[in-house]
Parts: structure tokens; sequence; C-alpha cells
């Protein structure tokens, strides 16, 4: 039987046992038997944003602190349910903001023959999902449509050039497209990819994907993960791969298309260099 009770601990440093790390956007706490995720749900917000607690009968515990970042996870596996890239979602609890998923234990080596490859294809399975499964009800009305009519994120520096992104986008998904995005891949594939029973690659969570942050930082990241294994992916080596995972699963990029996204991201953001 599963503990998901929470339970307020004195003292400001984490539970005995219990190893922090860092999964990019999102500090994690990582939690193995005997050691159990037991902070104050106030501790957890400040410190923890999302606590993770492995358990012997093969289960994860995802409890998050943020009502916000419990949601986009749930969203995420509902929009990903039925592609096999995340582990499964064995049941959830509003009140305590918990998800519990199945354990998947063995780790992927990318270096591996065809591992690459299937990291793309994941990729692109997550980039066109949308098309695929109506979004949860959270990430309703984000569609590319609806951003164009919209103020431009905080975070862009640039609207001009997240506008010319948006159009890029409208053009290889279609205007009613939910440009998700953000999977922290350079972080994944040190730690977070693993292998399903069925024998699938996928991610160990989702809790950094994204309904506004749209494939270009993922395609990004894939480029750099090919550089950091030394694989021989790269320029228009990768942007040919993705392109034919991507719209295999029913894009329409056109490597030009893609090239002209890459800078008008660049130029968005305020990255000085990206690899084409």
């Amino acid at each position: 039987m599963i503990d998901t009770a929470p339970r307020a601990v004195g003292g400001r440093g984490p539970t005995p046992g219990v190893e922090r790390a860092s999964a990019g956007l999102w500090p994690v706490l990582h939690a193995t038997d005997p050691a159990r995720a037991r902070l104050a749900p106030g501790y957890l917000a400040v410190r923890y944003p999302v606590v993770e607690a492995v358990h012997r009968d093969g289960l994860v515990r995802r409890a998050h602190g943020w009502e916000e970042g419990y949601r986009a996870e749930l969203a995420a596996h509902r929009l990903l349910a039925a592609e096999r890239v995340l582990p499964e979602l064995i049941t959830t609890s509003d009140t305590e903001r918990s998800l519990i998923l199945q354990a998947l234990p063995e780790t992927i080596d990318l270096r591996a023959p065809g591992a690459f490859t299937a990291l793309v294809d994941l990729v692109a399975r997550v980039h066109t999902a949308p098309a695929r499964h109506p979004p949860d009800e959270a990430w309703a009305g984000r569609d590319v449509r609806a951003a164009l009519a919209a103020a431009a994120p905080t975070w862009v520096c640039e609207p001009r050039a997240w506008t010319r992104v948006l159009h890029r986008l409208a053009d290889a998904h279609g205007a009613d497209h939910l440009p998700v995005g953000g999977l922290d891949l350079l972080t994944a594939h040190h730690r977070r990819l693993r292998r399903r029973p069925d024998g699938r690659l996928a991610l160990s969570d989702a809790a950094t994907l994204s309904p506004d942050t749209t494939a270009i930082p993922d395609l990004l990241a894939l480029a750099r993960v090919a550089a950091d294994l030394d694989l021989p992916v790269r320029g228009p080596a990768l942007r040919a791969l993705y392109r034919d995972r991507v719209n295999a699963h029913g894009a329409r990029w056109s490597d030009a298309g893609l090239i002209t996204a890459l800078h008008d991201w660049s130029a968005a953001v305020g990255v000085n260099h990206i690899p084409t």
C-alpha cells in the first residue's frame, strides 16, 4: 500500500536519506525507501517544487508544491497518454497534488544504435500529439491562433520575431495547433530517459512540458545532446532527421521553414547563436 498522506517535518533541511537533484527548471527532491517525501506543502512549494519518491513496489509518487505545476504535469500525461512516451499514470490526487506513476528503472544509452533516432521520434510525437488528441481543459484556448492574437509571453524580448515563429508553426502544423514543447532534454539525456516495458524509449516525467514554448527549443536541445555525445547528427542532418519524423506524424515542415523558425526564435529570445 502506498502512503500518500502529506506529513509535516521540522527543521530546514530535507528528510534524512533524501537527495536533492536539479531537473532543469524544476528542482526535484528524489527519495527512495525507507525515506519518504514528507514535507509540508508550504515548505515543498518554496524549497522543492516537485518531490519524487520511489517505492519498492515499482511505483513512483510525484508530489507538487504548486497547483499550477501539478495541473501542467497532469495535462501533459493526458495529452500524451496514447503516445507511450511517459510512464503509465496509475492514479492522481488533486487534494495532495500528486501523481502515482509506473517506475521505469531501465535507463537508455543514446550512443546505442538507433537510440538517438528513437529520441528524435519521441520528440516529434510529443510535438504533434495535439493534432491527434484533444488538449486538457487546462490547456484549452492556447493554440497558435490565440497566441497570435495575444501579447507575447514575458520571456520574449522581441515580440515581432515571436510572431514570425508562430506563423512558421501555423504553416507547419495549422493555426489550431497547440505549440507544446520544453522537454528538458539536456537533463533528460543524462538522467531522465528510460525504457518502457514495451521497449519504447520514454521520459521519466513531463514536468517541464509547456503549451506555449513551441518545438524550437527542443530541436536546439537535440543538437546540444548530439554534440555532447559526439554523434554524427549535426546541422542539416539533424534537421532532416527531425523533419522526417515530425512530418511522418502529420506536420508539414520544410527545411527552409525550419531554418527560418530557428533564426526567428533566436531573435525572439535574444540568443546570439544557434546551430543550424
